[in-house]
């Protein structure tokens, strides 16, 4: 991948809200570089992480509606059959929204096979005591733009 086109989609990446549906249907906002929301901390136990993840579009290559529904719902499984808990959440960038989940307390190594298994170039992810980043999984991005920032990180 050109490092134009890897700046240009880590710049959309960090422009994205990511909205979690909290219990009781509000939701709050994640924003790429700021701090846990609020609204989020009662979901989170002491020292607990949370990561939204999406199982869509893999690579940034965009499919077809049916098959990002079908990529969605085995993550779902995956999720479920590890009993992890989860929220529904959604990716929103102008008219552009991707379906995914947001995960707590999911170790990181688990976090990194799962997103590699949907063929994800990134994932965000914080905690209660972190900052909201960008955990990003394409090697070819290893770029001298990306470093030294702190709101993105490697797996």
């Amino acid at each position: 991948m050109e490092a134009v086109e890897a700046a240009n989609l880590v710049a959309l990446y960090r422009a994205t809200r990511y909205h979690v549906r909290l219990p009781g249907g509000p939701r709050c906002t994640l924003h790429i570089g700021r701090s846990c929301p609020q609204r989020l901390a009662p979901l989170l136990r002491r020292g607990e992480t949370f990561a939204v993840i999406s199982a869509c579009n893999p690579h940034s290559r965009e499919l077809p509606v049916a098959q990002n529904r079908c990529r969605t719902r085995a993550l779902v499984e995956r999720v479920a059959a590890q009993h992890y808990r989860w929220r529904p959440a959604v990716g929103v960038l102008g008219g552009w929204r991707e379906p995914g989940l947001c995960v707590f307390d999911v170790p990181m190594q688990r976090l990194d096979a799962l997103a590699r298994a949907f063929d994800q170039n990134a994932i965000v992810v914080g905690g209660r005591e972190r900052r909201v980043r960008l955990r990003l999984y394409r090697p070819d991005w290893h770029l001298p733009d990306f470093s030294g920032t702190d709101d993105l990180e490697w797996a």
